[in-house]
């Protein structure tokens, strides 16, 4: 099996509750990495874990693979 590294990155305007980003790399490691995820299935699962446990104002997430057997490719994934 063939991996690709996922880049993310998340912008977000904390409500009330200020996210630890210690715990978000651990939730990262036991849900994300390792898993066999396309992408948009990676980048929807992170955004709905950020989403129900920080309930944010804003919320975009940016995921970008550029090592798959394929053209570089960035998901957008953003509250509305």
């Amino acid at each position: 099996m063939i991996w690709y590294k996922n880049k993310f990155c998340v912008t977000m305007q904390p409500s009330s509750i200020i996210p630890n980003y210690c715990e978000i790399e651990e939730w990262l490691d036991e849900n994300i990495r390792g898993e066999s995820l396309i992408i948009e299935e990676a980048i929807s699962i992170f955004y709905s874990y950020l989403n129900e446990t920080y309930r944010p104002i804003t919320l975009e997430i940016k995921s970008h693979v550029e090592d798959a057997k394929h053209f570089p490719v960035e998901v957008i994934k953003i509250n509305e």
